[in-house]
Formats: C-alpha cells, structure tokens, sequence
C-alpha cells in the first residue's frame, strides 16, 4: 500500500525540492539578489529549520524568498549592541511582520509573548532563533547558528493581524522597553549575583550563605539591586542610596506594564517602607512589577549590616522566584534536608512512618526561602503542627514565621476536595476580612493524594495581630467545605429520618454545572421538590429569594419529568406578568427518573405590584395549576400580583368575562380582561362584592345583616372608585361585570373552592341583566371550568330540554338560545316549559374513544353545577343545598335530556343524580338504561312522520299504501332518519346524503329498498356505503363526499334535469335539494335551507354554507323535519309562500321530548310510589313502565297528530279572517311573551301584501306554541279551576295501567298541577285555535283560564271527544277537507257557547250534578230539533246526517254533527227555562218562530258581504252580530214571558214596528252596504220590538 501524504498541496518530496539551497539561490539569483547571497542563503537554511513547516509548505517560491529578503534586510544594518524592533506592513490591511533583534538575553521572547497576549492581539509566531552574527561596520556578513565564539542575537519574527495603524508606534515602543529591560538584567545579572555572594562575608549576615547559595542557583532573577545607608530611627530624608552600587532596572511600575504607565523609581522616599525594621533580613512581596516574563508583583529581599555607631546599610534586591525554586523539592537542597531531618528526630518522628512522610510531603513544597529564615524552634513547632492537622477534616492553618513586617505567611492544609477556585476565592475574601489585610495572595504549594497545601501570603495594616485557630479554622472551613460535604450535612438536618437513603441517591445526581451554580441549601430545596414530583407525579415550582445582586430578584424553580423549552412556560410568566432576566436548565438522574429542572429568575413588571413575600404561595399555586391545566392560562392571572387574589378568586372573573362574552359582549376577552387588570382596585371590590353576596358565614345568616354590613358598602366603595376609570369600555365593562355579579341569585364557587376537582357554576336571573339579548329566558346556570365551558337556560320554574355538545365555543350561547327558543315551542306540548344547555370542550384528541370520555367528563361536570345550585324534594319538603346563599325562590325542578353528541350520556347524568340522592333519581335525564329508549321506539321520527302524512293526506296522497318519492338527508344509522325512512313500505328513497357519502337511487324498488334499508338501520354504525349496491337501481350509487367530482349517470341527469356528467360535490348536494320529489326528509344535523333574504352568515352554520340553498329553490311538495334547524324559519315561509307545506322542527319533531316528559312523571311517580310502599323497589317499577311503553307512544303520536291538525284548522280560519292572528300576535308581544322579529313573525302590513292575507304554516306553528305558553303559565299562576272535567285531565295523561293501579297516588304527583295545566292547554288550544282564547277572552272580558274551562266543560257536554275520535277514523276515507269542515262546525259552536255563557254572566257548570243535568237536557234539546225546526231545515240535517253515515260515520255520530248549526241558542234557551215557566220545547218553537220572523240569517249573511278594511271594522261587526243575537234572544225570552200560548199575537200587537223594521232589512238586501252604519240603524229597529 502506497500512502501520500500532502501540506498545503504539496508531497515532502516536492517541499525539500522547493526549500533546497539551490532552488533558492536561483530564484535570488533570477530576482537580481547576487550581493549578499552567501548571507541570504544562510539566513535561508537557519529559517528554513526554525519556521513551521505548514506555513512555508503554503508559500510559493516568489512569496518565499520575498519573505526571506524582509528578514535578511532588516537583519543586515545595525549595530551589535542595538535593540531593532520593526513592525512591517504587508499587503492585507492589518497585518504586519514584528521583527525584533537584539543581544541575546533571558526572558525575551516570553515576555513578549506574555505582552502582546495581554494586549488581546492576534499574532502568530514564525522563529525565534540565537543568530552567531559577524557585523562590520553594522552591516551583516555572516550568520550561522551555535557558534558561540561570536556574538549571540536574539532574533524574533512574528505576524499580527487586525492591527490598527494607530497602535503601530506604540507597540513598537513598548515592545523595546521589553526588550532593553530584559538586556539591561542580562547584563548586570553577574555583578548582582556577586552582591548576593559578598553577603556571607558580613558579619551577621553570614549564617544565611545556604541561602545566598540557593538564591544563586537560578531560583531567584534579581531584576534590581540598590543599597541604602541610614541611622537608626531616621525617616526617609535620612536615608541615602549609594549610587555606585546600584544595578538593574530603575524604573518599575505599580500594576502590568503597558506604554502609558507611570514609572517609579527606586528613591529613597517610594522604598522607605520596606527599610529600616529592626531585622537582618527582611522578605516581603512588593506592589512593584517589572515590564519582563509575568509582570507579576516583584519580591523583596532585604539584608541589613551594621555600620557601627547606630548606622546601617540596606542591601536590597528585587526580583521573581523562578519555576525551578517552585518545582524543586525542599529535600534536594542538602542544607534544608539536614535541618529538617534534625527536627524531626527532635520531635521523635521515625524515618518512614505516617508522619515522616507527611510532613516531607507538606515541606517539600514549602516556600523554600521562608525555611532558609525560619529558627530551628519555628520549624520544629511547624513541623509538629503538620503531624497533628492532616488527621483532622477540614482546614487547618499553621502561621509560619515571616520575615515580613507588615507580611503575614499562612500555611493552610485541607482536603483535595475542598480545593475549587471559588472557595479559594471566598477563602480570600474570607481572610480578607478577618485580618483586615490589604491584600491576599495564595498558591498551591503541594497536592497529594488525598490532601493539598495552599501558601497563603497576607498584606497586613497593623503589625501586632491576634489569632483565634480554632476560629479561623471553622471559618476557612466553611467557605471551602467542599458542594458535596455541605449537601450531605443539610440534608442530615432536613431529612432526619432518611438522610443517608436520600444522599445515596442524590449524591451522584447534581452535575458540576449545577454545583458550580446552585449553593447547597438551594440544592436541599431542589430535593424536597424532585421527591415531592416523584411521589405526586405532576410537576412542581417553587420560590426562592429574595436574591441581592445588582437588582432584587427571585429565582423561581419548575420541576418536571419531560424536557420543556422557554417557549412551553414563558405564557406562564408573561400573563402573571414577571420578567424573566435569565434562565438555566438542569438534567438529573434520580434513580432511573430523568428530572428537568428550569430556574429563571424572575422580577414583577408591574411597580404596583404586591412584595413576592406577600403573594409567594400564590404565585406557586398559580403556576402548578396552570401547568396542570387546572385553569386557563390567561391575561387574567395579572391580577394576581396586584390584588394578592388566589387563582380560584380570580377565575371568578374569568366565568363572568366568558358568560359576557356568550352574551354577546362588544369586547374581546382580552380587552375586558384589560379593564381589570388597569383598574385593580375596582377588580378587587367586585370579588370582595362576590365573596360578600355569596360567601357562607354564620354572622352573615340574616339576609339584612349581610346587606348593611357587607353589601352595601362594598357598593359604595364600588361607586366611588368607578368614578375614576377614565376609560368609557373599561368604565361599561366593569359596570357590565357588576351587574352580572349583581344578578347572580345562586354559586357554587365557595362550595367548590378547595375540591381537587374545583370548577364554579352561577346561576343568573336574566331579568336583572341589563344588557341581556332577547328572548330572556327566565334562568341561566353557566359552568366554568377549565376544561369546558358550559350553559343551560329555563324558560321557567318547570322546564326540560336537551344538553347538546357543541362545536361552537365562540357563541354556544346563541347556539343554545336559539334551541331553546325551538324548545319552548316544542314544549309546548309538554309538561315542562323549554330549556335547553350545551357546552364545549376545550380539550380535544383525535382518538375517538378518548374524544368520548373528554365529552363525558364534561357533561358531567354540567352536571354537577347544575345539580350544586338545585333544591331537592325529601317527602316532607324541599331543602336547599348546604351552604349555599341563595337570592330566589325555592327551586327542586331539573330535568334534562339527550341532544346532539349526548344522546349515550342519559345513564350518566343519572349516575350524577343518584350521586346527590336527587330526588328525581334517574328521572333526572330521559332515556337512560331504564328509560325509553328513543332510537329503538322510534318515536321521533314517528312523531314527525304524523306531520309527513298529514300534509299528503290535505293533498288526497296516502303515504303508507301509496308510492312517493323522497330525498334524504342522513343516514340509515341515524335514529330519525332511519326511522322515518322505515314508516312506510311505499317510500320511493330517490337520493340521500349525510356528512360522509351521497347515496343515489333514481328508479328504486319500493319493497326491496326498504328491506336493505331496514338491513341499514340494524347493522352497528352503518353508513350509506354499507348499502349493497347490487340492489341500487340503474344509475344509482354510492359516492364519497371526499371526492372531486360525481360521475351523474343518464337517470339521475334527468331525473335532476341538467346535462353534465360529472358534478362537484356541493352541487350535486344543492341539485338533491332542489329535487323534484314528493318529500324532503330532514334526519340530519345542519342547516341546509335559509331565505333567499338571508346570508350565510346569518345562519350560523359554516359547516353546510357550501350546500345550502333557498327556501323559494325547493321543489319537494312536502318538507319533513325531523332533526333540527335543518331550515331557518324565514327560509320555510318562503318556501311556503310558494306553495310548499311544512311545519317547524318545534313542531314536527315534538314526540321526543313529549316521550321524554311522560318518562321523567312516570318515574316521578314511581319513586312516590316507592316512598308510598305501593313499589318494594325501582326494578318493580321499571318493569310496570316497559308494560306502558306503547301506550305512551300512542299518546304522544296523538298529540303530533292533535298539534298538526290545530295548524290545518287555523289555516282554514286564517282563510276567513286573518284579524284574529294578527291580534293574537300583538297581544302576546305587548305581554312580554313573544319577540315578533326574533320569531320571523309578520307586521300586519307584511301580511296585507301577501295574495291571499293569510299567516302561513311555520308561523301557526309559532302562534301555537306562544299561545300555549301564554295559557300554561296563567294557569300556574292562578288557582286551576275545581271541576270534574278538570279533575280528570291529570287522569288522562297517565295510562291506564298506572291509573288502574294507583289512581289514589296520582293526585299527590309532585307536578300534579304542571300535568293538569298542560293537559288542559294542549287540548284547548290543539281542539279551538291559537286565536280562540285571546279572542273570547277580548270579546268576553274574562280571563283566559276562565274561558279554557268554558270550554272544557261545553266540550265535555257535546261529547266533543267521541266526535273527533268519530272524524279522526275517517282519515284517508273522507277528504281532509270535509274532515276539518266538520271538526270546524264543532269548533264553531263551543266558541259561541264559550262567548254567550262568558258574555251574559252564566254560571259554568262545574259539579257533576248540574253537568249531568245540562247535559240531558242538550240530548233533549237535539231530539226535539225534528219537532221544532222548520221543515226544509230539518230535511237539510237528514240529507247531511245521511252524507256523513255514507262517509262512515255512525248514524249517532253523524246525527251530532248533522244538528250543531242548530245548537246555537241551546245556551240561551236553558237560561229561560225557569224565568219563562215554559219547557224546552215550547221555548225552542217560539226560538222558531222568532228566527222566521227576523230572519237572521240573512241579516249575518250580509254582515259577511261588508268589506272589513280594519280592526275597527271587523269590531264592529263582532258587536253587531252579539248585539243582534242578544235583541234575538230577549225576543225570545220576551215572547215566552207575553204570548207563549200564542206567539204570534206578540208580533201582531207590533205591526207597526215589524214593517219599519222589514222595511229596513229589505233595503240592505236590495243594496248592499259599504259600511255597518246600516246595520246598526236595522239593530235599533230591532230592539224596538221589545217595548209594546
């Protein structure tokens, strides 16, 4: 294997031939270099051998020998003896060539070195080689190396780059100072080695030869010598230098040389202080310093010789201790060795044990010069104290003796442990203090294995010093006690029991960056918390500090099992509102738990802000929670430092701002949190106001006491401090905020405050809101928590609806109103008025089974606040929650029921229930295990599909025996749609969609489409692709809605009628809805028709805005609305306004919830009767409701059936007049009732311009349901009438399995009067017409309960019950038409009996004796019309009575309905009986002839042919007809009275007056009026016949 090895692109081979002699020369040579060429050549081969070869290896040969020629050049030309430096500019701007030639001398180049490193300057050294030079007459001619016969140069050769060109001079100046300093000692190093010899020879000071000897030995470079006589006791003016004896430097500096410091010299007056102690020899360091090698602090030798006569002689030498004096071991000078040796035996310490070898250890790194002056005793009592201090831990100190005056020289020996830079600095400034010293200087002398020794040398300012050893030693203890030995001994004090487990597994757990930063106690702290993280499993902050450094701060702690970034906790600080100014990371190993640690030190931004002292705990809970996401991490929690509120009482504010929000609020979150934060003395009082309404003391029992002492002046307090909030939204927010709290009648916040599953609901009254949208309900409860948001709004004490889970957290509020807008109509059939909750998660996952508990979890925490803030019924009384304040009424009703995404949770909120003991148990939510189970009853759908059939039945079409054509929207797995899809065998499914696929089915089988898709509905969440395409018609398919395009097959082009074959999704969905078909199925969830009026926007459904469509595009004749909000209402009235029939989803879909509430009073009155003992247990009872579970479905079909038929019928009346609609709707909007634009309801001007004037169908569905809402309150409101007829209602909404059991418990049904109410108002107003009670009640003056019990009660006499039951039978027989022609003819008689009974003042029968008289005689009366009437007339009740038996009524039945228009005066005839003294048969006759005489009839048919142009108009006629009517029965009862035995002699007596009148009446029939001015003209001459 052949390698090749390359520098700066070249081979060895090929740099040695570019660097030989030969190559060079020539190249010299072709450059014209010839004189000189024995010198350059070799300069050339010296470089060559000195320089790196990587920097040559990169030259070419030109820019070699261009280099080459710089050096010889500036070595060529100057003396021997001169210092040259030179600093050459090259061609990059910076960077020069430093040449440097001097005499050879020590301690050039290093302190060069030294110099420019010290100067921060980037240079790179090329050569410094010793040059034998031979120089004549300067000039250069020849230089070689290692000859040291000829002078000696030192020539040095460097490259700096980034050099400014101003510091150029300056650096070459400094650079020769260098230089000549280091030659000058060079040169006078001899002469001042000599002086240090000639010392042994003076007497006194010759027993220090061994160390004249030893500083000789290149362990001291004297840099200075002077010499200084003086007298004893003189200052520094008597002290003279001998100038002959000086050498060395004379000047010197006070710190590291640089070009601009000032020199000193060495004058009498600046050495003073180290002269002239007392002492033959003095040492001490000097603050003097020398521009050579480290220009470290200069040592100062000192020998005194006595003159005689009190005079002496200072021999003075400053210099620096060489790496040799450091490094050589004390026993390889002879002399020590001897002496030490001797000490030791002295002190009997045997060659080679323990302690001999310690104490050489020790001594042989020993400052060599201080054992050279220490007395045999010294070293002796140091000596010892070195055998006795490494047996014991920690420092130990041993004061060496000095020769300093004003020096102090500590040895201090400890373990190696303990030995960090830091502790050497905290040792230092430890010792610093202790002797007050100027200055400290230590260096490790000596490091053994286990144990290390530090030189310590102080600078004192007083020379008489006490020493306290134990002290001192305790105290440099404790500042160098190693991280680890510090740890353990706090440990051992905070974790008593379990110190040496913990240490075990931590010991090893704290990296050398963390003890570096983290002192030992804080280390403690961080323990506490990793053990409290490792026992709770969640992460853990804590607060240290305050920390005093350049500003106050405190470091707070975050603890946790998973690595996290600034990013993932820096929202944490900024919405508490803390700076961070830094922040460090730890990684632990505890055991086989990884830990991170984050420490940031924090300060507060705000300057209001509270001392951290004061809210520390705070601050931490805050934290916790918010990392637990405990509480939302919000701009709220700003708060807390400037209100030194928890986060519990600043998540109050929290639920306000978001129920205002869901209100509708102007400003974002963020801006009303804003106007809190800025005005926090106002947040403060509105919590205080809260904590004050609501919070349970057993001094604030009394609801005045609490008022007067707590409220009021909160209040006031409030008032004032509002009065400075300068900004006008942050002025209305905090108002707004106010009146929320203010209209809270009911919190759970101080029940839940300390729970670990803490979240707070409040109840509102919503009139006390000001700024609340319409409609109102009457309560709202909303739940806040942090991970749902949640709401539920009651139209009234009793009421019922639905949670949904909802998919709009921006404004589930107006989601949930508008539900419970629908839910009141819908309830109206019900015994609960509407209510309707929903709420969001704010957690969410992709899994769905995860999905499903995060919306269980918060279902039931709806639950709970719901339940926290409701009464319970024990069977004694109500009793309200333990702890709670509550501002309303009593309160026990709560019921709920499933809705969107919560139709599997009924068990659960049932569970919540029985966990409360509620006392409505598992009737709490419908539907649940031991419930009715919607989906599989159907009912809804069933319910819905009694609307479908009525619609075809008016338009002749009967659904289930004749085909029809339908598009879908859903799917099979859908409880409405899946049902209603299975209602009838003839239903032709032509297409459906649901949010995943589009099924397509142009031609399909009727019997074999509605098998698969009965196989559909009982396959577990099947879906349209499931369907087996086999069966799907030519055509037809199966498609995506992920797809692109749909592929439209010939049959479904036509059938759709357009041209393309391919189609987009969303078209296609808008031409299936835009279908011609016979009926548009609604099973789905969205909203797919709005009107041509509104925007999508309007709607409020951006999921469907792609496929929605207008109500006018609609071509399906029938629109079945199943699920809900499929249509927005003004999109059903255009569509019906073009001819379409539909209803509402109030309407249409009501058999769910009416399912629901005959569950829920079912189980009510289970419960009861287990209570009662009639029921051993709930399972008992259970098994008694599966046994009525087909009975309540048929009852609840009757009323969709009962609800849809009121709407026909109103339609029918609507034909005739519209007024009383338009009256009904004005009157329940001035009650407060109905919101006319919110429900989409026309002004009468609207309806004037509609062809015909009429109100539509979705509008009577409004009108119905108002209209119950308004008759079931006044009814709670008042006393329920006391009759039989009444009794009976709450008998006829149970079965009859419960009533044959347990008719006596029934009466004692807790909402005995709710079901009775309800009863009673769905069958008047479902029988009479929205319009009938508004409008008797107006024409009577009575109130509407009174006018619902008229008419019950007359409806209970003409057996009103058997005669509809008679015409429902004939459905699909009898034209729909003719069935409400008759229903209407009934109708039409109780209204005139309600009206004359109400009007006249006639008692209402109420017991059973006088019903059952009345009722006798109406069967009278009606046998005897074939006596009575004339005989045209009644030939005209046969032929009718004989055209309904042939329609199939009963002869009996059909005779009923045959004779009602004659039954009109039955009421008034009775009246007469006993004022008459004539039979009913005889007063009928004279009713007869009176009729004849008058003619009434004509007279009301041409009341019917005045154009009605107003209300006042139509008033009119409404009094001119009960003004005729009463004249025609006073007539009547005036003939019976005058002439009954010959009735006719009382019209002869008046001949006169008869004609006038006829005469009257003959006019108006010849010409008919424009006005009623004519008629009332015709009334007076009618009433003159009662006067002779």
């Amino acid at each position: 294997m052949k390698v090749t090895v390359t520098r700066g692109g070249r081979t060895s081979e090929e740099r040695e031939i570019l660097l030989r002699s030969e190559t060079i020369e020539k190249e010299l040579i072709r450059q014209g270099q010839e004189a000189g060429l024995s010198v350059d050549l070799a300069l050339a081969n010296i470089l060559r051998q000195e320089i790196p070869e990587n920097y040559l290896s990169s030259l070419s040969l030109s820019d070699l020998v261009a280099n080459l020629l710089q050096a010889s050049k500036f070595l060529s030309s100057h003396r021997t003896d001169e210092i040259v430096v030179k600093l050459q500019a090259q061609e990059t701007p910076g960077h020069y060539y430093l040449f440097t030639n001097s005499p050879d001398a020590n301690h050039i180049f290093f302190s060069l070195q030294e110099y420019l490193h010290r100067r921060s300057l980037h240079f790179r050294v090329f050569c410094h080689p010793i040059l034998s030079v031979v120089r004549e007459d300067g000039l250069l001619k020849r230089v070689s190396e290692g000859e040291n016969n000829l002078p000696q140069e030192s020539f040095i050769w460097m490259e700096l780059e980034r050099l400014p060109v101003h510091k150029v001079a300056d650096l070459e100046q400094a650079i020769r100072t260098i230089i000549s300093s280091a030659v000058n000692i060079h040169q006078h190093r001899p002469a001042m080695l000599q002086k240090l010899t000639d010392l042994g020879k003076i007497a006194g000071l010759s027993q220090y030869q061994d160390l004249y000897q030893w500083l000789q030995q290149e362990n001291f470079i004297p840099v200075a010598s002077r010499s200084y006589t003086y007298a004893k006791g003189a200052d520094a003016s008597h002290f003279y230098e001998e100038k002959s004896e000086a050498l060395g430097l004379e000047q010197f500096y006070d710190r590291a040389f640089y070009k601009d410091h000032q020199s000193v010299t060495l004058t009498p007056e600046n050495v003073f202080p180290l002269l002239g102690h007392g002492k033959n020899v003095d040492l001490e360091t000097t603050e003097l310093r020398c521009p050579l090698h480290r220009f470290e602090r200069l040592t100062y030798l000192g020998f005194r010789e006595e003159l005689g006569d009190d005079q002496y002689r200072e021999h003075c030498f400053w210099g620096f201790y060489t790496q040799k004096s450091i490094d050589e071991n004390t026993f390889a000078i002879p002399a020590l060795k001897q002496r030490i040796e001797l000490a030791q035996q002295q002190l009997n310490i045997p060659p080679a044990c323990h302690n001999y070898l310690k104490t050489i250890q020790i001594i042989n790194s020993f400052p060599k010069i201080e054992l050279f002056l220490m007395g045999d005793v010294e070293l002796r009592r140091m000596l010892r104290s070195f055998t006795q201090m490494h047996r014991q831990a920690g420092v130990k100190v041993v004061v060496a003796p000095s020769a300093s005056e004003v020096a102090l020289t500590l040895m201090l020996i400890m373990p190696n442990d303990y030995y960090l830079p830091e502790h050497i600095e905290r040792m230092e400034l430890y010792l610093r203090r202790y002797f007050r010293a100027l200055s400290v200087e230590s260096r490790l002398i000596h490091l053994a294995s286990d144990y290390l020794s530090l030189h310590v040398n102080l600078q004192l300012q007083d020379k008489d010093i006490k020493i306290d050893l134990v002290q001192l030693e305790q105290g440099l203890t404790k500042v160098t006690m190693p991280w680890k030995l510090k740890f353990r001994a706090l440990l051992e004090k905070n974790f008593a029991e379990d110190s040496f487990s913990t240490w075990e597994r931590y010991s090893k757990a704290f990296n050398k960056d963390y003890r570096a930063r983290t002192h030992p106690r804080f280390a403690v702290r961080d323990v506490y918390n990793i053990e409290k993280l490792l026992h709770d499993k969640r992460d853990a902050f804590d607060l240290w500090g305050p920390f005093h450094e350049d500003d106050d701060y405190y470091r707070l702690q975050y603890y946790s099992f998973s690595r996290s970034y600034l990013n993932d906790l820096m929202p944490f600080l900024q919405n508490l509102d803390l700076r961070v100014l830094h922040e460090v990371d730890s990684d632990l190993l505890v055991d086989t738990s990884k830990i991170y640690i984050k420490s940031f030190a924090i300060k507060p931004n705000a300057e209001n802000s509270l001392p951290f002292k004061q809210i520390k705990s705070l601050l931490l809970e805050t934290l916790r929670a918010m990392r637990n996401q405990e509480v939302e991490n919000d701009y709220l929690h700003r708060l807390q430092p400037l209100t030194g509120l928890s986060w519990r009482e600043i998540d109050v504010f929290r639920g306000y701002r978001n129920y205002y929000f869901q209100l509708g609020s102007p400003f974002t979150k963020k801006r009303v949190a804003d106007a809190l934060v800025n005005n926090a003395k106002v947040a403060l009082l509105l919590y205080r106001y809260f904590e004050g309404r609501f919070k349970p003391s057993p001094k604030l029992a009394d609801p005045m006491t609490r008022e007067l002492e707590v409220l009021s002046p909160i209040r006031q307090q409030l008032v004032t401090a509002l009065e400075v909030v300068s900004d006008p939204n942050e002025d209305k927010i905090l108002r707004t905020l106010f009146n929320l709290i203010d209209s809270t009648i009911r919190t759970n916040f101080f029940l839940r405050y300390q729970q670990d599953d803490y979240f707070f609901s409040f109840k509102v009254n919503a009139l006390g809101v000001i700024d609340m949208p319409s409609p109102r309900p009457l309560y709202e409860v909303y739940v806040h928590s942090a991970t749902m948001e949640g709401l539920h709004l009651r139209g009234g004490k009793v009421a019922r609806g639905g949670i949904r889970w909802s998919d709009r957290p921006d404004d589930f509020r107006t989601e949930v109103l508008g539900l419970v807008k629908a839910q009141m109509t819908k309830n109206a059939v019900i015994v609960p008025e509407g209510s309707k909750g929903g709420f969001f998660t704010k957690r969410y996952s992709a899994d769905r089974d995860e999905m499903g508990q995060i919306v269980k979890e918060a279902y039931q925490t709806l639950m709970r606040g719901l339940l926290d803030l409701t009464d319970n019924r024990t069977e004694k009384d109500i009793i309200q929650p333990e702890g709670l304040i509550t501002y309303d009424d009593l309160d026990p009703y709560l019921v709920v029921a499933a809705d969107k995404g919560t139709a599997h949770l009924p068990d659960t909120a049932n569970a919540v229930s029985e966990s409360y003991d509620f006392w409505l148990g598992d009737a709490f939510a419908s539907g649940g295990s031991h419930g009715y189970d919607h989906k599989q009853l159907g009912i809804t759908a069933r319910g819905a599909w009694e609307s479908v059939k009525r619609s075809f039945r008016e338009m002749g079409h009967d659904i289930q025996t004749q085909p029809f054509t339908v598009v879908g929207i859903g799917d099979m797995s859908g409880d409405v749609f899946g049902n209603g899809m299975l209602c009838s065998r003839q239903t032709k499914l032509l297409a459906a969609f649901d949010h995943r696929h589009i099924f397509l089915d142009p031609n399909p089988d009727t019997e074999i489409s509605y098998q698969e898709r009965q196989r559909l509905y009982d396959l577990p969440r099947s879906c349209w692709d499931d369907y087996n395409k086999e069966l799907i018609s030519a055509g037809g398919g199966v498609y995506s809605r992920q797809l692109k395009e749909i592929p439209l097959s010939p049959e479904v082009a036509e059938w759709l009628g357009v041209r393309q074959g391919s189609i987009d999704v969303p078209g296609l969905i808008k031409l299936l809805l835009r279908a011609k078909v016979d009926l548009l199925w609604n099973g789905g969830i969205g909203t797919y028709v709005k009107s041509s009026l509104q925007s999508n926007e309007d709607v409020g459904d951006r999921a469907n805005d792609p496929v929605r469509i207008d109500g006018i595009e609609i071509r399906a004749k029938v629109v079945g609305e199943g699920g809900n909000l499929g249509l927005t209402q003004l999109g059903r009235i255009e569509y019906a306004l073009n001819g379409g029939r539909v209803n509402t989803d109030a309407i249409d879909n009501s058999a769910g919830v009416d399912t629901s509430d005959h569950e829920v009073n079912l189980k009510i009155l289970l419960r009861q009767l287990r209570f009662e003992g009639h029921l051993k247990n709930l399972e008992d009872g259970y098994e008694l409701l599966g046994e009525m579970e087909e009975t309540v479905c048929q009852d609840v079909l009757a009323n969709n059936y009962t609800q849809t038929l009121s709407l026909s019928l109103d339609e029918m009346r609507c034909r005739d007049d519209v007024e009383p609609y338009l009256e009904l709707i004005d009157r329940l909007v001035s009650s407060g009732l109905l919101d006319r634009r919110g429900e989409f309801l026309p002004s009468r001007k609207e309806v004037s311009n509609r062809q015909p004037n009429r109100l539509l169908r979705p509008e009577f569905s409004v009108l119905l349901a108002y209209s119950k809402m308004y008759l079931f309150k006044a009814l709670l409101d008042s006393e329920m009438p006391e009759n039989s007829v009444v009794s009976k209602l709450l008998f006829d909404y149970f079965p009859q399995q419960v009533i044959d059991r347990y008719s006596d418990s029934l009466k004692r049904h807790p909402l005995a009067k709710e079901i009775s109410a309800t009863i009673l108002t769905n069958r008047v107003i479902d029988q009479a017409g929205s319009a009938f009670l508004q409008t008797t009640s107006r024409m009577t003056g009575c109130p509407q309960v009174e006018v619902a019990n008229a008419y019950l009660i007359f409806d209970n006499l003409l057996t009103g019950h058997e005669l509809r039951q008679a015409v429902f039978a004939l459905d699909n027989k009898m034209s729909a038409e003719k069935q409400y022609q008759l229903l209407l003819k009934l109708e039409d008689l109780l209204s005139f009996f309600c009206s004359y009974a109400l009007s006249n003042g006639m008692t209402i029968p109420s017991s059973e004796q006088d019903l059952e008289r009345i009722a006798g005689q109406l069967q009278e009366y009606a046998m005897l019309l074939s006596k009575v009437l004339p005989a045209e007339s009644w030939q005209q009740c046969k032929q009718f009575q004989k055209e309904l038996q042939e329609c199939g009524l009963a002869k009996e039945v059909a005779y009923k309905f045959a004779v009602l228009d004659s039954l009109t005066d039955f009421l008034p005839l009775i009246c007469m009986l006993e004022t008459s003294g004539q039979n009913l048969e005889q007063l009928a006759k004279i009713k007869v002839l009176v009729d004849a005489k008058v003619n009434s009839s004509v007279i009301y048919q041409l009341l019917d042919k005045v154009p009605v142009v107003d209300s006042w108009d139509r008033r009119a006629r409404e009094s001119l007809v009960s003004s005729l009517h009463a004249v025609n029965v006073r007539i009547i009862q005036q003939v019976a009275l005058d002439a009954a035995g010959q009735p006719e002699n009382f019209f002869s007596k008046r001949r006169q007056k008869m004609r006038i009148f006829e005469g009257l009446r003959q006019s108006l029939i010849n010409e008919v009026p424009r006005n009623f001015h004519p008629f009332t003209v015709l009334l007076r001459s009618l009433e003159s016949l009662l006067t002779a």
